[in-house]
């Protein structure tokens, strides 16, 4: 006996339900964890490359960013953010 008939008789049964899970909602839920008052610092680093007469010239640059919670209440935070490049 071949598996194809099978095979296809799950898929056909199991296609509606793919079909559902595509439809389904595009936005992700985040909730706060940050308390009031915390101050949190990230480093972001980027790196490009350029190709000037056949030499690659490498440019790197440093973002720093500090974010510190003024409010917070169930679904969202009032932040204030100050920066700086390197």
């Amino acid at each position: 006996m071949r598996p194809y008939p099978i095979v296809l008789k799950i898929l056909l049964v199991l296609l509606p339900f793919l079909s559902v899970a595509q439809n389904e909602k595009t936005e992700v839920d985040i909730y706060p964890h940050w308390e009031k008052g915390e101050v949190h610092k990230i480093s972001l680093k980027s790196t490009t490359t350029d190709i000037v007469n056949k030499k690659s010239l490498q440019y790197t640059s440093t973002f720093n960013a500090n974010f510190k919670v003024l409010e917070k209440n169930d679904d969202e935070y009032l932040t204030e953010w100050t920066n700086s490049i390197n």
